[in-house]
């Protein structure tokens, strides 16, 4: 109790972190999960550890802001750049409610975006709905394995004229609807490694896309669902054999 300036705590097993009245409500262990400390968790198994655990208090750099165990800022460039917190390994993004993304005041503000390495999200719905100036992409480093909701993740980019998704792994991603919803600007997309062999939702997930040209090399598992039936946009498959326009 009162110990303001506390910012790692090794506990035994089977300890409360309620208990010790720590100065922040928000503390993560040496694997990356997250743990509350306010008093709705003092009888929560998820804020006990069962071997001996080192916590350490989440740092923001300053002129950052902070969701999850991941640090985000928008600079002057309008580049939206999201990160591990300065003392984490791995960083989680929180979770957010539909177009309630961290950055929400800035959606308009935001022109390119770089995640980069070690940052982790397992949602994903609506992360860049309405950046109406975004024109260019780098999520690169972006891990979603176990992502499930990438809904309207960019809905709305009207200027985003390409994207690289040929390193997203939405393996278990069951909701794809509206994903690339009204990019009006759209004419390159690399979905090479794109999956939707769990998918169950795919609703307008191009609707919109008039100038879309969707570049794969491995359009029968793309299309192992019929869930794409009626989704209207050109597809250009490149083999290595030569290009096939469907």
């Amino acid at each position: 109790r009162n110990c303001p300036k506390i910012s790692c705590l090794t506990l035994p097993g089977g300890q409360n972190l309620a208990m010790f009245n720590l100065p922040e409500s928000l503390w993560v262990d040496t694997a990356g999960n997250i743990f509350e400390t306010t008093d709705a968790m003092k009888t929560d198994n998820k804020a006990r550890s069962e071997g001996a655990e080192t916590y350490v208090m989440p740092t923001t750099t300053e002129g950052w802001e902070r969701s999850g165990t991941c640090e985000w800022m928008v600079d002057s460039a309008g580049k939206l750049t999201v990160r591990p917190l300065p003392n984490m390994e791995r960083g989680k993004l929180g979770r957010w409610n539909l177009g309630w993304v961290p950055w929400m005041n800035h959606l308009t503000s935001i022109t390119s975006v770089y995640i980069e390495p070690n940052v982790v999200a397992d949602y994903c719905g609506y992360m860049f709905y309405n950046c109406k100036n975004l024109v260019s992409v780098d999520i690169s480093n972006l891990e979603t394995a176990q992502a499930q909701d990438l809904s309207f993740m960019f809905g709305n980019c009207e200027k985003l004229t390409s994207i690289d998704l040929s390193s997203l792994d939405t393996a278990n991603a069951t909701n794809l609807s509206g994903m690339f919803y009204n990019c009006l600007s759209l004419t390159s997309l690399d979905a090479s490694g794109l999956s939707t062999a769990k998918a169950t939702n795919l609703a307008s997930m191009f609707q919109g896309c008039n100038s879309l040209t969707l570049l794969v090399d491995k359009l029968p598992h793309l299309l192992s669902t019929n869930l794409l039936v009626g989704v209207l946009f050109r597809v250009v498959v490149v083999f290595f054999c030569g290009i096939c326009a469907l």
